[in-house]
This record gives C-alpha cells, sequence and structure tokens, in this order.
C-alpha cells in the first residue's frame, strides 16, 4: 500500500527503477509496476519481474522488499498501517471519577 496523495507516476517509476537494480533480476524482460486497487489504507500496486529460476523465488521477494523499503524511506513515502478505532463500552458518563452512587 502507497498512501493516498502520493503520485501514482512517480511511485511507480520509483519501484520499477528500483526493481530493475536488484541484483538476480532478469534485465531484458520488463518489470511492471501496476496499480490494481484502491485499498482501504492506500493505493495497492502489484510489481512483476522475472528471474531466472524458480528455485530463487523467496530470496528474490526478500532482496526486492528490502530494496522497495529502502526506497521508498529515501523517498519520504511512509507504508500506512491498518488503522482501528475501538470503542469501549462503559458506565454513563454521568459519573464522574471517585464519585459514588448514594
Amino acid at each position: 500500500n502507497i498512501p493516498y496523495g502520493e503520485e501514482v507516476e512517480k511511485v511507480r517509476q520509483i519501484i520499477v527503477d528500483t526493481v530493475c537494480e536488484v541484483a538476480g533480476i532478469v534485465h531484458d524482460k520488463p518489470v511492471e509496476a501496476l496499480y490494481v486497487e484502491m485499498g482501504g489504507t492506500g493505493m495497492v500496486f502489484r510489481v512483476r519481474w522475472w528471474i531466472e529460476s524458480y528455485i530463487d523465488t523467496r530470496r528474490m521477494f526478500d532482496h526486492v522488499n528490502t530494496a522497495l523499503q529502502a526506497a521508498f524511506d529515501e523517498a519520504g513515502i511512509v507504508i500506512p498501517a491498518p488503522a482501528y478505532d475501538i470503542f469501549i463500552k462503559g458506565e454513563s458518563s454521568d459519573q464522574g471519577a471517585g464519585e459514588a452512587e448514594s
């Protein structure tokens, strides 16, 4: 998720440029950053890249995600965390602290 308010094309370019620099990415295939959803906390991008071997998939996710986090940090893009409103049902607010009913 990328926070709403960021420029879509700027974010897309950061993603593509960053992933293209990761060692192990096949450079003669395109890297794509697709804006696929308007999520509850931000814009959802799906990133696609090519690697030589399926065996390296998990390692490459680690390398790509680490590089993207560093690029977003450098660009000042803070990934939004889900926010929740919690309401606690309690006694009536007519009673003040330390007061007792008679």
